[in-house]
């Protein structure tokens, strides 16, 4: 039988490499340094889109698919993304007015994230695979993915294939092969073997 879709694992591997990433650029960089500094400001930004976009996905996406087959679950998953607003509001914050605590506030921000995404998969997960049938969890997956401007599909890909295992990788490529367009699938594969190789 068929495991039914972790529609986190990916994804949330991904997060946390750009977010540890992240956390190193902006501890090793010297805010008087305007060129690496403005680099660091940038990568931020990234990253913070790169996580709404995920943020948005889960609530236009699946919450609402959610809301009448486990309202408890919709309303409890609801919640715990309004409860990281505190952390994304201090991390814009800083970005935009106190460069020196940029530093502690994307180091606050990884941590709620990771708590987060823990619960999502040890605990939400199950209870998706109850209520959700394959085929919208692939539906969601797919859509997530693509719903990705390009410069963000990018760090997506980037982020996520660089940490995943090799046969994750191989899983992901060949789901990919009949879910993504045609010209995309070779964007992904060329992703997959940059990332894989190395510098």
């Amino acid at each position: 039988m068929t495991s039914p879709p972790n529609v986190f694992r990916n994804e949330h591997k991904g997060i946390r490499s750009a977010l540890f990433d992240l956390c190193l650029q902006i501890g090793r960089t010297d805010s008087s340094q305007q060129d690496k500094w403005e680099a660091v400001l940038q990568r931020t930004r990234e990253v913070m889109g790169f996580v709404d976009r995920h943020r948005h996905n889960e609530d236009s996406l699946l919450l609402p698919l959610l809301k009448e087959r486990a309202p408890e679950y919709y309303q409890r998953m609801r919640t715990a993304h309004r409860e990281l607003d505190a952390t994304h509001e201090a991390l814009t914050h800083a970005l935009e007015n106190d460069p020196p605590q940029l530093y502690h506030s994307a180091c606050d921000y990884t941590a709620a994230l990771l708590e987060h995404m823990r619960e999502e998969e040890l605990e939400h997960l199950p209870v998706l695979q109850i209520h959700l049938s394959a085929s919208e969890l692939e539906d969601f997956q797919r859509r997530a993915l693509m719903n990705a401007a390009p410069p963000e599909q990018n760090l997506l890909l980037r982020s996520m294939l660089g940490a995943m295992t090799d046969s994750e990788v191989a899983e992901f490529l060949v789901w990919a092969s009949t879910a993504a367009p045609t010209e995309t699938q070779a964007q992904f594969r060329a992703v997959a073997l940059a990332v894989r190789q190395g510098p």
